[in-house]
């Protein structure tokens, strides 16, 4: 694994150099100061969209920061004791309900990006596994166990905004994941709008675009438990109309509201 450790001082500056794939990482929350100082939006939901300014600013300043490269597993297997926030990022999150049982159809697949908490079962049951795949380079806060424990039971605030963010992804989760008596058609569009917001960055230049990076035509097909041809399919129907353009592991959402549009009609 290769990753690159960084403290959480407001000094930091830039944070991180992805290089140019067609994001302005400008415009993304890569500018540590900025986060900590809530000049950075995160998105709607999440655990650090419902934690107050102020204990924001306290975690991210007491705990290092850490990032993982493209396709690292963050660390979270039974013998890890940690939980994580994504400070930026997307993440493919595998859980296995049988048993343990590492079987395609029997795998839930869920994606978390900036702002969210995962790894959260650890701090109820130390023996939780889960597999999280970082699908583009993530920058997150490592917290061990034992001092997310600390924190819970110091600050409710830090509880109220984690519980609430949990609720709130259980919802979302239905809502997006969930339409299995929905076409394919409305299950891609939807999760690619979820996507846009979640872990969405803004495009270069003029463009108006909306980048998802890091999830491939396969992730979103174990996502959504459809065939690739299937989402290929989808694909190709959205590139017609102008909507969405795709790259390897890239998503370009051309015109986000027709997405909208389309992901919300009955």
């Amino acid at each position: 694994m290769h990753n690159v450790l960084y403290t959480g001082a407001v000094s930091m500056g830039r944070l991180v150099e992805l290089g140019d794939d067609g994001v302005d990482y400008t415009n993304g929350p890569f500018w540590l100061t900025d986060f900590i100082r809530g000049r950075e939006v995160v998105p709607h939901g999440s655990f650090l969209h419902f934690l107050p300014l102020s204990a924001r600013q306290a975690l991210l300043q007491t705990f290092r920061t850490r990032v993982f490269n493209q396709d690292d597993l963050l660390p979270l297997t039974m013998e890890d004791q940690h939980v994580y926030i994504i400070i930026t990022g997307c993440v493919r999150q595998d859980r296995f309900p049988r048993g343990g049982r590492r079987e395609p159809r029997l795998t839930i697949t869920r994606f978390r990006g900036t702002g969210q908490f995962v790894g959260e079962a650890k701090l109820i049951d130390s023996r939780s596994s889960a597999s999280i795949r970082c699908l583009s380079r993530t920058l997150v806060i490592p917290l061990s166990v034992g001092d997310m424990n600390t924190v819970l039971r110091r600050e409710p605030e830090v509880l109220l905004a984690l519980l609430r963010s949990v609720e709130d992804r259980y919802r979302s989760d239905e809502e997006v994941y969930s339409l299995v008596a929905c076409s394919p058609s409305k299950r891609v569009r939807s999760l690619l709008l979820h996507l846009a917001e979640s872990v969405g960055m803004p495009g270069v230049g003029a463009s108006k675009s909306v980048v998802i990076k890091g999830p491939s035509q396969g992730d979103i097909a174990a996502a959504l438990q459809l065939g690739i041809s299937t989402v290929e399919k989808e694909l190709r129907a959205l590139r017609h109309y102008g909507v969405v353009d795709s790259g390897y592991r890239k998503f370009y959402v051309r015109n986000l509201q027709a997405l909208c549009e389309l992901a919300t009609e009955t």
